[in-house]
């Protein structure tokens, strides 16, 4: 069902990264120097080593639940669970069994693509927004006729676009798995808060296990894109406070500057990720988990 459903923007995921692809090409061809190797980039590595991380992470996550869910098919939050135990024969369990797999694998599967999608993402435009867009730094690695106004403009602008199509192929995924992984975490926390001495030592591990890898996922998507936005908050105010060659210079600048809006992953004006979203993520984690504790009357 998870594949299912994300298949539906895979052909508008498809054209994001080929339109990421042309762009950074380009940038490539014209604004580097020739010296430059892009197997020495630092980018690429981070994307290398983030993407295998996460690979593994998820492998070994769909592999630890799976091998649950075949030894101890009737835990308390499964759907084992709901059918009566003296019905629940040999041929009902082989039913259920793939069932409960298969729903897991596509979830995991829908969060691992997202998730990589995203990071790539992130990778890619995180050090021309951060780095060679800023008037203040005092180093480069690209030439500087990238910094000439009118360059800086169509730059700005080609990754707005490459913004306005990345929110629109990653966006609906983002509101929803925000509400979900927050809910599915605190739930995950209160179960094994209350319930851990009357659970068995699986229900445990993979409760934890869930919570704990879901946690570090989002907290870094979250992370990355609350680090994009202050970035690209500064680049901005580079503009305005740099020294431009002339007063036409200054003014279209300051024109263009008004017009920019950082860029950031969001979904509309529903849902953006800023400087503090993460942190009120994690706030919103702690306070769900002491507050169903309260409600609970169990501390």
């Amino acid at each position: 069902m998870g594949i299912m459903v994300y298949t539906i923007y895979l052909e508008e995921m498809v054209g994001l990264f080929n339109r990421v692809v042309v762009f950074f090409n380009f940038v490539q061809r014209v604004y580097l120097p020739k010296t430059f190797d892009p197997n020495k980039c630092v980018a690429n590595k981070v994307i290398d080593f983030g993407t295998a991380l996460m690979l593994v992470a998820f492998t070994v996550l769909i592999l630890f639940t799976s091998s649950v869910m075949i030894i101890f098919p009737r835990l308390p939050f499964l759907i084992g669970s709901i059918i009566p135990e003296k019905y629940f024969i040999l041929p009902v369990r082989l039913i259920v069994t793939p069932i409960q797999i298969y729903i897991s694998v596509s979830v995991h599967i829908t969060t691992l693509l997202l998730g990589i999608s995203i990071y790539y993402y992130l990778c890619m435009i995180t050090p021309i927004v951060t780095q060679e867009l800023r008037m203040d730094q005092k180093k480069y690695k690209t030439l500087d006729r990238l910094r000439t106004p009118e360059t800086l403009i169509k730059v700005y602008r080609s990754l707005q676009l490459l913004n306005i199509s990345a929110t629109y192929s990653c966006g609906p995924f983002i509101v929803p798995q925000q509400f979900i992984f927050s809910k599915f975490i605190v739930y995950c926390n209160y179960m094994l808060i209350v319930y851990s001495q009357q659970m068995s030592w699986a229900t445990i591990c993979l409760l934890g296990f869930w919570a704990f890898t879901f946690s570090l996922y989002w907290t870094t998507l979250l992370s990355f894109g609350g680090y994009l936005y202050v970035h690209c908050r500064r680049v901005l105010l580079s503009w305005k406070y740099h020294t431009w060659n002339c007063s036409s210079d200054t003014k279209l600048m300051s024109k263009f500057r008004r017009s920019c809006t950082p860029i950031t992953l969001q979904f509309g004006t529903t849902f953006i990720i800023k400087s503090l979203t993460v942190l009120k993520f994690i706030r919103g984690l702690t306070v769900g988990t002491f507050r169903a504790l309260m409600i609970s009357g169990r501390r």
